[in-house]
């Protein structure tokens, strides 16, 4: 009788260490940062110029240590990792989305405009950021954001 108590008892610790082992949370540490961001709006600082893009469905996806860019009018999309260090975002490593083809690098900073992304390394003050709003600015440039 104690032999099957002890090895009812083994089975049951040994089942619920696999589930508990199995069962892995992957968090991210980028707090707010993290989600589907709406371009709503791109500042020209040099000229003073405002972009206003509420009616265009220009997207970032921010998840992990990826984000991927997506524009419903062009259908087009990127993919890129990002390094956000205090108020510092770095985004690097970009690439066409493009699974069928293998992601193809980047090399003609030309097709990131539409992002607001204007070089293959860029860098990004985080001027405002909070659960629903976010602004990015490089020295030309500030987008703001809306969280979906």
């Amino acid at each position: 009788m104690k032999r099957h108590i002890l090895t009812r008892a083994c089975f049951i610790s040994f089942l619920t260490a696999s589930i508990l082992s199995s069962c892995t949370i992957e968090t991210s540490s980028n707090g707010d940062f993290d989600g589907y961001w709406h371009l709503t709006a791109v500042d020209t600082l040099s000229t003073g110029t405002r972009t206003d893009l509420t009616g265009k469905s220009i997207f970032w996806a921010v998840n992990g240590s990826l984000i991927q860019t997506y524009d419903n009018d062009r259908k087009t999309s990127l993919v890129m990792h990002f390094n956000m260090e205090s108020d510092t975002l770095h985004l690097f490593d970009l690439h066409v989305n493009d699974r069928e083809q293998g992601d193809i690098p980047i090399e003609d900073p030309a097709i990131l405009a539409p992002y607001g992304i204007n070089s293959l390394n860029e860098k990004y003050y985080v001027s405002s950021l909070s659960s629903s709003r976010m602004t990015l600015e490089t020295a030309f440039l500030r987008l703001s954001f809306r969280k979906l």
